[in-house]
């Protein structure tokens, strides 16, 4: 189907079949089975050329309340998107996870935080072998991240 959370209904009554389609949050696709290890992760990063890499800010998220790179990671987590590592380099924490949709399609991303920075300041940056993607996960993530 596309596009990928294009959900395709068909209800039968006594009268008739009645068909539609809605999109769904792209989150619900995201697969409890999408955490890979640290080795692959790496491999994968280097494997998926530079020009499937997109970055998209996080903006306005300054106004979610006791917002922290913990609670973001907890709230991923709990939608199935996975911590790998974590790491700070030149005052920023990176935070680096994936996320598994349908047909096997693997969404890797990079989480910069600057601690004490307003956080409309942040990005995340994915990398995917499918970027039509890439759009409709940010606003997913987006959203979990506003409200869990």
């Amino acid at each position: 189907m596309e596009p990928l959370h294009n959900l395709q209904v068909a209800i039968k009554n006594s009268i008739d079949i009645l068909y539609f389609s809605t999109l769904v949050p792209v989150h619900v696709l995201f697969q409890e089975d999408g955490e890979m290890e640290r080795k692959v992760f790496l491999s994968t990063w280097k494997d998926i050329p530079a020009s499937n890499e997109k970055a998209f800010p996080l903006e306005n998220i300054g106004a979610v309340p006791n917002i922290n790179t913990d609670v973001v990671v907890d709230k991923l987590k709990a939608n199935n998107v996975f911590m790998i590592a974590k790491r700070t380099v030149e005052g920023k924490d990176m935070v680096y996870l994936s996320l598994k949709l349908p047909r096997e399609l693997w969404v890797l991303m990079e989480l910069k935080v600057t601690p004490g920075a307003p956080f409309t300041n942040y990005a995340v940056a994915y990398k995917c072998r499918e970027v039509t993607v890439l759009p409709v996960v940010h606003a997913s993530i987006d959203a979990v991240v506003r409200n869990g």
